[in-house]
């Protein structure tokens, strides 16, 4: 039997099509195995969405959604045991990563941070897929000391923007960073990358500028040369 080759999105107002079962958003299990098994099978999964084109869930076969809730239920247990197991993993990573860059960081703090970067659901950078672990660790600490060791807050309660403010804790952060034992060899990179450019540009400009003055003085060294060849022609 041939698969379809996409879903058919609906409108919440359109009507429920024969022996088919409206399955809300909110059970990953259950509306990943519904879309599935529907497929699966050759048959239509009809997204549907509300007024605003909002998916807010989706019609499957009655059949099958009352299989997969059937082995929802008997696999509940095993896959909550599961999904803990994973997290346990995620945060004994991600402390590793931190205490591996930040190896004097106070323990109250390295808690603290691994706790609020990894809470699930929450959208947090511990739980992003996006970025690399070092990398998800480093802004983890950093944001904890912007927030709780410098006047970051306060300056954005005060008016300021976020790159003005993050521009003048900027220092802050560092020296914090650099107590917990952070050793950026990007940033010393940078900042010899940096004076290397500068350094650069300046002998650059300099040569520019003598090329310029010597350029501008070539007229009166020519007129003079001139000058002078007109003066022996005379004499002959």
């Amino acid at each position: 039997m041939s698969l379809p080759t996409e879903d058919a999105v609906v409108s919440i107002h359109t009507s429920l099509p024969r022996r088919y079962i409206f399955v809300p958003k909110g059970n990953a299990y259950i509306t990943g195995n519904c879309r599935k098994q529907t497929r699966g099978e050759g048959k239509k999964v009809y997204v549907v969405h509300n007024s605003k084109h909002q998916p807010i869930g989706i019609r499957v076969p009655f059949a099958i959604y009352e299989s997969v809730l059937e082995k929802h239920h008997e696999t509940q247990e095993s896959r909550a045991k599961s999904v803990e197991k994973k997290d346990i993993k995620v945060k004994a990573d991600f402390r590793a990563s931190i205490t591996s860059q930040f190896p004097q960081i106070p323990e109250g703090e390295l808690a603290q941070i691994v706790e609020h970067a990894t809470r699930k659901y929450s959208r947090r950078v511990g739980r992003t897929g996006t970025l690399d672990l070092a990398k998800k660790a480093q802004l983890a600490v950093r944001a904890r000391i912007r927030h709780l060791h410098t006047e970051y807050d306060k300056m954005l309660v005060d008016g300021a923007s976020r790159d003005d403010a993050r521009s003048q804790i900027y220092r802050k952060v560092n020296d914090v960073a650099m107590k917990w034992g952070w050793k950026s060899k990007s940033n010393r990179h940078s900042e010899t990358s940096s004076a290397g450019i500068r350094s650069t540009t300046t002998q650059t400009v300099k040569k520019a500028c003598a090329g310029d003055s010597r350029r501008a003085k070539m007229p009166g060294r020519r007129l003079w040369k001139e000058k002078k060849r007109a003066k022996r022609q005379e004499r002959k």
